[in-house]
């Protein structure tokens, strides 16, 4: 998905927001997402079956986000 933002459809990002503990959310034509332990990280997804190439990208850079916050509050309560 990182390589290539074509030819991803909701299932596909819905699987990846809640494989990275994403809770999703209903809202008219689009799914939300929020983490719940970083709720300033959120995500949105069309119901469609294909999507715009800016939604895959949004959905890795939230993810990458996530790792980032992740990583840094392992650092933060050390060994």
């Amino acid at each position: 998905m990182r390589r290539n933002g074509s030819g991803w459809g909701e299932s596909h990002l819905r699987k990846l927001y809640e494989g990275f503990g994403f809770v999703a959310r209903d809202v008219g034509n689009h799914v939300h997402y929020r983490h719940p332990d970083h709720p300033e990280l959120r995500g949105q997804v069309p119901r469609h079956k294909s999507l715009r190439d800016y939604v895959a990208a949004d959905a890795v850079a939230t993810i990458d986000e996530l790792l980032r916050l992740e990583a840094e509050e392992d650092h933060e309560q050390g060994p």
